[in-house]
C-alpha cells in the first residue's frame, strides 16, 4: 500500500479518540431501545478490527489483532471501573469483542480487500 503511514496513523488516532471518549462523562440518552449502546460499542470495535487487520500490519497476525482489541476493551472497562462517574459492564465487553470478532472473521473474506482499494484508488487519482 502506498499510504501505509497513513492508514497506521488514522488507526492509531481512533485508538487514542476511543480512549478518551470511553474515560470522559457521557450524559445518558434514552433512545428507547434498550441497551441501545450495545450496537454503538459493536461497531466502534467491528471498525478497529478491520482497520488494523486491513492496514498493513502484516508482521502481527489477524489472531493477535483480534486478541489486542479484546484486550483493549477489557481494559477500558477497567479504567472506566475507577472513575466516579463510568461503571464496568461486563456486557460492554461481550459488544466489543464480538464486534472484533465480526470483523476478524470478515478479514477471510474480499472484505480485507477494503483499505487497498481505496489506498489504490487514492494512488491512482494522483498520478
Amino acid at each position: 500500500m502506498k499510504y501505509l503511514y497513513l492508514w497506521k496513523s488514522i488507526g492509531f488516532f481512533y485508538l487514542l479518540l476511543i480512549l478518551i471518549v470511553s474515560l470522559m462523562p457521557v450524559p445518558q440518552i434514552d433512545t428507547g431501545i434498550n441497551q441501545s449502546d450495545k450496537i454503538i460499542h459493536f461497531m466502534i470495535y467491528f471498525i478497529m478490527q478491520s482497520w488494523f487487520g486491513q492496514s498493513g500490519l502484516y508482521s502481527i497476525k489477524l489472531i493477535n489483532i483480534l486478541l489486542l482489541t479484546i484486550c483493549f476493551g477489557i481494559i477500558i472497562e477497567i479504567l472506566q471501573s475507577q472513575t466516579s462517574y463510568r461503571q464496568f459492564e461486563l456486557y460492554d465487553i461481550y459488544a466489543n469483542s464480538l464486534g472484533s470478532l465480526t470483523a476478524y472473521v470478515l478479514l477471510f473474506t474480499p472484505f480485507k480487500n477494503t483499505l487497498i482499494y481505496f489506498d489504490h484508488k487514492m494512488h491512482t487519482q494522483r498520478h
